[in-house]
Order: structure tokens, then C-alpha cells, then sequence
């Protein structure tokens, strides 16, 4: 008959064995009495972050080719242990223009003899480059990556013209009975808009594959905008006769914008952006009228008019560019650039009135570019 002690022993040294592997993993591996996963190290492994205030952006995760099994991960850029609030200031300088202000033309040749004037031109203000602003604040919803962003954009283009001649041929496109053919000495035309737009966002910026980027967006956009439109015309026969004509145009409007931005990444730092956004807006046009003559510098005549409507008007935005990212001081801070082509369309802006018509005579656009910086902490 067996001890019961030689029984015992195959069981002790299996006891035994799992006792000292299980001290050599606790020894490895962490566990004592801190509860972690494994000792927080400084720079987490991507693909196995252990301390939640450390970490890694999704983004990183992607690039770095791990088994991220999530449907579309969020694309961020969001930082670790922040406050998860983001500013964006975007420097413009575009070319602005607006259509239907042509304001005198030459080739008339009712005040001459033989009546043979030439092929004459229409003069119009000459639109320049102007500089601005966009100044934005976002906010990184804890709800599945979505966040919410608010813009404002300043920017205050003008354009002037003006055009003499001694030909007889030149008449102004703006007179008190619309159908002028007295010959003017010396004509000019202004234009100058204060232009103002907010736009909030609700968005969510995520990976639909390894290297391209999806973030659609929906919510409000709003505007505020005072334009004039001045002309001058000095009469050929006696300079002393100048007729004066300013159209001011009042415009607020409020409505629904939706868009989407894309970015294709070179690698995890570069990549070309693409978006585009489609507004609808509904508001207030508030458009005067005032002439007035002189002659010798005494008032001969003048009148006003006032025009005021509320319309559905589109709005259209789309830029086209280069963006980079870097983060810093252990993923807390977020820094990005980009530089971009930028392109909006305002149709039926141009709502001034001669007497004899009350449509609408073209349309607002504005190109150029657009330098952006973006700090997320």
C-alpha cells in the first residue's frame, strides 16, 4: 500500500508550477496592488493603450496598421487628457465681385456728326484682392466623436472706376429717366460691402478607410451685410452739372447649411482636403434709391426710392487645399496648418432697382486664398 504522502506529490508539483508562473507573470506584467493593466508607461502601444488619460488618438491606431475592428474610427484630431476644446484662425484674401455694376459706356453717338463713334466699352468698378478673417471655436462632444463647431468670417471688399473723355461719346448707364444720351464729361463708380457670416456646425470626423477621411456636418448659417453702389457723372457741356446716384442695400438672413470635408492622407501627418457646403437662407433685402443734381453745387433735383422684399436665396462654398498635423508634450497639444483655395457663390445678391425694372441684376462671389491654423488643447 502507497504513503499518502507519495500521493500528494504529483499534485504539489503541479501546484507549485502554477504558483511560479503565476509570480513570474504578476512580477512581469504588473498587477500587485496599483489594479492596472501593466506599469503606464510614457508613450503607450497603440494598439494596447493601459493608462486612459494617455490616450493614443484613433488616428494613430489606423496608421499604425493595428487590428481596429470599430465600423468608422473616429478620425479626431483630439488630445490626451484635454480639455478637448479646439480655436481655428484662418487668414483670407480674396477677390471679391459682384455682377449688374456696369455705371457708364462710351461708343454713343447721338451727340456727334457724323454719327460714327467706334466700338465703344462698358465700364464697370474694378474689383480687387482684399484681406480678412475667420475666427472659430469647437468643442469635442464625449458622444461618439461628434463635435460642434461655431465660425465668424470679416472680410470688407470695395472697387472704384472711372473713365474721361472728350469724344462726346460716353453716357452714363444710370440716369433719372433711364434712357440717357446726354454726353458726360468725366463718369465713376464705387461699390463697398461689409460682409459678415456665422456658421455652426454639428459634425463628426471619421476614417471610411486607412488614408481618406469623411466629415459630414449639418446646422445654421447666418449673415448680415451693407453694400452701396455710388455713381458720378459731370456733364459734357457745362462741367458745373454733376448728377449723383447711390443705391444702398441692407440684407440679414438666417437658414439651413449642410457639407461635407474630406481629407486623403499622404501618411499620418499630410494630407489634401476637399470640402464643400450648400446653404439655404431666408431673409430681409432692404435696397434704397437716391438721386440727386446739382449744378454749381445747388440741389436742382432729387427723389428716393426704397425697396423691400424677403426672398429664399442659395449659398455655395467649396476649397480645395493642403493640411498637415503635429502634436506635442505627449499628445496634450494639437497643432494644425492648412492653406487652401477658397470659392463662394451668392446668388441674386445684387438686388438694385433702376426705375423702369425691379429684378434681380446678378450675383455675389468671392475667390481666393485661405491660410489656417488650428490648436487643440
Amino acid at each position: 500500500m502507497k504513503s499518502p504522502l507519495k500521493k500528494l506529490l504529483p499534485l504539489a508539483g503541479v501546484i507549485g508550477c502554477l504558483s511560479s508562473s503565476l509570480l513570474l507573470a504578476a512580477t512581469q506584467y504588473g498587477g500587485h496592488d496599483s489594479g492596472s493593466c501593466c506599469p503606464p508607461p510614457k508613450k503607450p502601444d497603440p494598439c494596447n493603450p493601459c493608462d486612459p488619460c494617455n490616450e493614443v488618438l484613433d488616428r494613430t491606431r489606423v496608421f499604425a496598421g493595428c487590428d481596429y475592428r470599430e465600423i468608422t474610427p473616429c478620425a479626431g484630431p483630439r488630445v490626451a487628457c484635454g480639455a478637448d476644446l479646439f480655436v481655428t484662425v484662418d487668414f483670407i484674401y480674396w477677390r471679391s465681385g459682384m455682377d449688374g455694376l456696369a455705371y457708364a459706356t462710351t461708343g454713343n453717338g447721338a451727340n456727334i456728326a457724323p454719327a460714327n463713334p467706334g466700338t465703344g466699352s462698358v465700364r464697370h468698378p474694378d474689383f480687387g484682392w482684399d484681406p480678412g478673417f475667420k475666427i472659430g471655436l469647437g468643442y469635442n462632444l464625449g458622444h461618439d466623436c461628434w463635435d460642434i463647431f461655431a465660425e465668424y468670417t470679416y472680410l470688407r471688399p470695395s472697387a472704384s472706376d472711372s473713365v474721361s473723355n472728350t469724344a462726346q461719346t460716353l453716357v452714363s448707364l444710370w440716369s433719372f429717366d433711364n434712357v440717357n444720351t446726354t454726353p458726360l464729361a468725366s463718369a465713376r463708380g464705387s461699390w463697398d460691402l461689409d460682409f459678415n457670416v456665422v456658421d455652426l456646425e454639428l459634425g463628426r470626423n471619421y476614417f471610411i478607410s486607412r488614408y481618406l477621411t469623411l466629415r459630414p456636418h449639418f446646422g445654421l448659417k447666418g449673415t448680415w451685410m451693407c453694400n452701396d453702389f455710388a455713381t458720378s457723372n459731370v456733364d459734357f457741356a457745362d462741367n458745373t452739372i454733376v448728377n449723383r446716384f447711390t443705391v444702398g442695400q441692407d440684407y440679414w438672413a438666417v437658414g439651413l447649411r449642410t457639407g461635407l470635408d474630406t481629407v486623403w492622407y499622404f501618411n499620418k501627418y499630410f494630407g489634401i482636403f476637399g470640402d464643400f457646403a450648400l446653404s439655404a437662407i431666408w431673409g430681409e433685402f432692404d435696397v434704397t434709391r437716391r438721386e440727386r443734381a446739382t449744378t454749381a453745387g445747388v440741389i436742382t433735383s432729387q427723389s428716393n426710392y426704397n425697396n423691400d422684399f424677403y426672398s429664399l436665396k442659395e449659398v455655395f462654398e467649396i476649397v480645395l487645399g493642403l493640411q498637415g498635423d503635429i502634436w506635442f508634450s505627449d499628445d496634450s497639444f494639437h497643432l494644425g496648418f492648412n492653406a487652401g483655395w477658397e470659392m463662394q457663390y451668392w446668388p441674386d445678391q445684387n438686388q438694385y432697382f433702376k426705375l423702369s425694372e425691379e429684378a434681380a441684376h446678378g450675383d455675389l462671389f468671392f475667390m481666393g486664398l485661405t491660410l489656417g491654423v488650428r490648436f487643440d488643447f
